[in-house]
């Protein structure tokens, strides 16, 4: 999901993410329904469209080097922005919501490759996204995340929950390691 939601940042195909479920089965297949808002109409015409498709199969097949792209579209866009204060980005573990995953809420202001960064963390964590809500309110974002194990359960590790809560909020804060 990482990869894909990198590719779905505004500025690299033109597309604000609304939703993102990713329904995930236990034959380790999965089926992922992005759908989204063209608000700044980017894709107006066949050749944005075309363009698009080509970033989107460009980050599915390898060939694009996302993390360069998203870096220097960040440094570009967020020039004389602050990162994010600690006090504005809250991020929530919650074991109780789900009977069958454990949900990641993340509360911070929108910035440029913020699902990116934190859907990384669920990749680098090996943790699935079994469904996602991604929602900006304004100039903050709201994102749930149902999340499970390589072997499909619910994360339930208190170690590895802790180190799940410290990296989605570093990334949530702008920090990429």
């Amino acid at each position: 999901m990482a990869t894909r939601t990198a590719s779905f940042d505004p500025p690299a195909a033109g597309e604000g993410m609304i939703s993102a479920p990713h329904i995930w089965s236990s034959c380790r297949r999965s089926i992922e329904v992005f759908s989204g808002t063209d608000r700044f109409g980017r894709l107006e015409s066949d050749a944005d469209r075309a363009r698009a498709l080509e970033t989107l199969t460009g980050a599915l097949d390898g060939t694009l080097a996302l993390d360069e792209q998203l870096a220097a579209r960040t440094e570009r866009y967020r020039t004389g922005r602050p990162a994010p204060a600690d006090a504005e980005v809250q991020v929530l573990v919650d074991l109780e919501a789900s009977s069958f995953a454990t949900v990641v809420e993340v509360h911070a202001p929108d910035d440029l490759g913020l699902l990116a960064r934190v859907a990384a963390v669920f990749a680098d964590l090996e943790l699935d996204v079994a469904l996602a809500i991604v929602s900006t309110v304004g100039d903050r974002v709201v994102d749930v995340f149902y999340l499970r194990d390589v072997d499909g359960q619910k994360a339930t590790n208190p170690d590895a929950l802790d180190r799940l809560h410290a990296a989605v909020l570093d990334r949530s804060r702008g920090e990429t390691q």
